[in-house]
């Protein structure tokens, strides 16, 4: 496994973490940077573009979702998206289609080969998540999943209202 720039892996067992067992931002950051050299790993013979697995799989699952409900759920821009959706347009994986009742919102689909290039990428993550929840039994990967299901809702649902206009933020014109 490729391991992340500066980490050690002989001193993982010898640091005192302390207060940062309990720190979300630490250890969503640390574990994040171990994901991505398992990534580059598992799909990295694969040329897949940062966000493609989510966008396809999110697409799979949500046909004829919009590009902006899709950037809004995987936390990227809508530019990002955008560009990202274009990509895999021609690549022949994606496939967008105007919405007769508004014509700016643009309904995304999996071709064929969009849905035989997931079913590939599935392999793959599965092998993956395999390799990395290994140390864990059946009801432990279970519990550990559906925890960090409820912090992503949770944490979606803070979001939304932060972005949703308050009381307090919203000025009154005389």
């Amino acid at each position: 496994m490729t391991e992340p720039e500066g980490a050690d892996p002989s001193c993982v067992d010898s640091i005192k973490l302390g207060h940062l067992r309990e720190n979300l931002p630490f250890l969503s950051r640390t574990i994040r940077a171990f994901i991505r050299a398992e990534n580059a790993e598992h799909f990295g013979d694969m040329n897949t573009e940062h966000g493609e697995i989510a966008t396809l799989s999110l697409i799979r699952e949500n046909e004829g979702i919009s590009q902006n409900d899709l950037a809004q759920y995987i936390v990227l821009k809508k530019s990002a998206v955008a560009s990202l959706i274009k990509n895999l347009e021609k690549r022949g994986l994606v496939q967008r289609r105007k919405v007769q009742s508004d014509r700016r919102y643009n309904a995304l689909s999996l071709t064929p080969a969009g849905l035989a290039w997931h079913d590939q990428l599935m392999q793959r993550m599965d092998a993956q998540h395999k390799a990395m929840l290994d140390p864990f039994s059946t009801e432990d990967r279970a519990a550990l999943l559906d925890l960090l299901n409820r912090l992503h809702q949770h944490l979606a649902a803070r979001a939304s209202q932060r972005a949703a206009p308050s009381p307090q933020r919203m000025t009154l014109k005389d």
